[in-house]
């Protein structure tokens, strides 16, 4: 099967169903908290013939959850186990294509206007010098992040891996990339840099 404009990905499961406590695996309901057991990663089986990509055959993609969850619930399935992740070079927000990893290499690249950061760590309490601590409160939302992954339209913005950046409000969103929490937010919501 070959594809016009989407990428094609292999997606046995598309919501993580297993929870491993001690030696014992435990079996989950993919309807029990849907949104933070879906998955977003998945084996390429086809490339757009339309655009030209460095994605190849059998690397791994990192897309939207929209992919497996949406409508019906069977996200953008289009047959046994196969799902369509929108892509568009010249429209980074209907992209649900964000990065891929080389299966080659183990490389992972940006592929579009997305970006992935590391959040910056919160404190939670203010601690005085003695160790007192002084009142407990939750950040409202992160705002900082540490930019993990270089591609032209990060440098592009003058940025580089490893630079900080400020980002707007409810632009942190989680995702996994190769075990490691990450933001994946897009190039618009970064209000500034140079910290």
């Amino acid at each position: 099967m070959k594809s016009l404009y989407d990428f094609l990905v292999y997606l046995p499961k598309a919501f993580n169903d297993e929870v491993k406590v001690g030696d014992t695996k435990l079996h989950l309901d993919p309807k029990w908290d849907e949104f933070n057991n879906r998955k977003m990663e998945a084996e390429v089986y086809a490339t757009p013939l339309k655009y030209d990509t460095p994605v190849k055959v059998g690397d791994t993609i990192y897309f939207h959850h929209h992919v497996v969850i949406a409508g019906n619930g069977k996200g953008q399935e289009i047959d046994e186990n196969l799902y369509r992740v929108a892509y568009d070079p010249n429209n980074s927000h209907r992209t649900q294509a964000y990065a891929y990893k080389c299966r080659d290499t183990g490389e992972i690249h940006l592929i579009s206007e997305w970006i992935f950061l590391k959040p910056e760590e919160q404190k939670d309490e203010e601690v005085t010098n003695s160790g007192i601590i002084l009142e407990i409160k939750k950040p409202e939302y992160n705002q900082f992040g540490y930019v993990l992954y270089d591609s032209p339209a990060v440098r592009e913005l003058g940025l580089k891996k490893g630079d900080k950046v400020m980002i707007m409000k409810n632009a942190d969103y989680r995702m996994e990339i190769d075990g490691q929490e990450v933001y994946r937010t897009h190039m618009d919501h970064i209000y500034a840099t140079g910290f």
